[in-house]
């Protein structure tokens, strides 16, 4: 039976100018969960909401079981957040954040912050606004990982960081996982959770378009580039996903085995994140 770190049903946000509707996820232990969609496409606003920077206004958040609004010290302990903003006076120098977060994590291990900080060759005295975009970038991973936590909250963690950074701290990611751990991974790198997400979620507008693992990407789904005229003679066939452009269309189907075996000349790929992205993004679904 899957156990679940994080379970949203149902939940609803109204701010002045935007709607998370109806938002229903499970983050399973022992996965690493893709978040993706367009800028303003709700990812932040459903992190801040599980954290209890915004309200729902209908809706029920669980995380380890226990509601959201019962987040009792011991289980914001098992939390690790990052933000696209940081929590602290950007002229704290870097040894001073980390007595801040001593304080707030019994758990905080002093030895391996230290250890992250020295392998990426970030000195304690620098103050957070001396460090480059992707010192700051590391840095915040690092004190999200220093308290040991069981649930990582990653909103744009690898943004500003170079090919080969991004791949070190996915490294780090695959190193903190085990059986009881997960992670929520809110980015717009589609690339870096192609190769490292379990599961993929898209978020459109406020509302959860798609759900599905990756494995099963891998395995059923296609996109098809044919003419319009073809796509006219397959008017009884189902598409997540279409997108139609002058002399061509591109279709998303999570049938490609039977594509491939009843249309063997048509154009057909295993989609990526990116592409299924820009998809729901600019097609009709």
């Amino acid at each position: 039976m899957t156990e679940y770190n994080l379970i949203l049903e149902n939940v609803n946000v109204t701010l002045d100018s935007f709607d998370l509707q109806d938002i229903s996820i499970q983050i399973p232990k022992g996965q690493i969960v893709g978040f993706v969609g367009e800028n303003g496409a709700g990812k932040t606003t459903t992190i801040k909401t599980i954290l209890n920077l915004l309200t729902p206004v209908s809706g029920e958040i669980k995380i380890f079981g226990s509601h959201n609004l019962d987040q009792k010290p011991a289980i914001k302990e098992k939390i690790g957040v990052i933000l696209d903003d940081s929590f602290f006076d950007e002229n704290f120098k870097i040894y001073q954040i980390e007595k801040v977060m001593q304080h707030a994590y019994k758990n905080w291990d002093r030895a391996y912050f230290s250890e992250l900080l020295k392998s990426h060759d970030i000195d304690k005295n620098k103050t957070f606004k001396e460090c480059s975009k992707g010192m700051q970038a590391k840095l915040k991973i690092f004190l999200a990982l220093a308290h040991h936590p069981q649930l990582l909250l990653l909103d744009e963690p690898t943004t500003g960081l170079d090919p080969v950074s991004r791949q070190e701290i996915l490294d780090i990611f695959r190193d903190f996982m085990d059986d009881e751990k997960s992670i929520l991974f809110s980015s717009h790198i589609t690339s870096d959770l192609d190769k490292i997400a379990d599961q993929i979620i898209l978020i459109h507008k406020g509302a959860i378009q798609f759900i599905e693992d990756q494995s099963t990407l891998d395995e059923n789904y296609a996109l098809l580039k044919i003419t319009p005229e073809i796509y006219a003679e397959l008017n009884n066939f189902e598409f997540l996903a279409v997108l139609e452009q002058s002399h061509s269309v591109t279709c998303l189907t999570t049938q490609k085995e039977l594509f491939r075996r009843e249309f063997p000349e048509f154009e057909m790929t295993t989609p990526t994140i990116e592409d299924i992205l820009l998809l729901f993004k600019k097609g009709v679904h």
